[in-house]
């Protein structure tokens, strides 16, 4: 939301998606957020990631907190590009390679099924090379319909 409590509408790429300013994954005046930009690529949210040693756990390698975080905020991107705001029930995550300081990452989520009050998601992180470094599955609980910018 803007500092007026309103929801504004971004254009990145082709599809029109709710961003808001100080979210930490993807508001563009959280000082200390990731900044997140997500565009929508064929039916998934999508978005790049360099992996400053800010969030590093072990030395060298990104905080599995933070990799769980950019699957989250994608899922909830996927969601949004429909026009829906729903809240993580539930989020499994799968980490099968670590994700190293300085390397830039793709992240990328979808819809798997959608109800009226749960939405069931996808996603993966992939580094330069199309390893995988984690994938998940997660359940949203919807709180409300936006209308869509035109």
């Amino acid at each position: 939301m803007t500092e007026s409590g309103k929801v504004q509408f971004v254009a990145p790429m082709t599809q029109k998606i709710l961003q808001y300013d100080h979210c930490f994954a993807c508001g563009s005046t959280n000082k200390k957020g990731l900044k997140l930009k997500f565009f929508q690529e064929n039916d998934q949210a999508v978005a790049e990631f360099d992996c400053p040693s800010d969030y590093e756990g072990y030395s060298g390698l990104i905080h599995g907190g933070i990799i769980a975080l950019l699957m989250d905020e994608a899922m909830a991107h996927a969601i949004i590009n429909q026009g829906v705001i729903a809240v993580t029930a539930q989020m499994h995550t799968h980490y099968r390679n670590p994700m190293k300081t300085g390397c830039k990452v793709k992240v990328s989520a979808w819809i798997k099924v959608a109800k009226t009050r749960t939405i069931q998601t996808a996603a993966h992180i992939e580094d330069a090379d199309g390893t995988i470094i984690a994938s998940g599955e997660a359940i949203y609980i919807v709180v409300e319909k936006v209308p869509q910018a035109e």
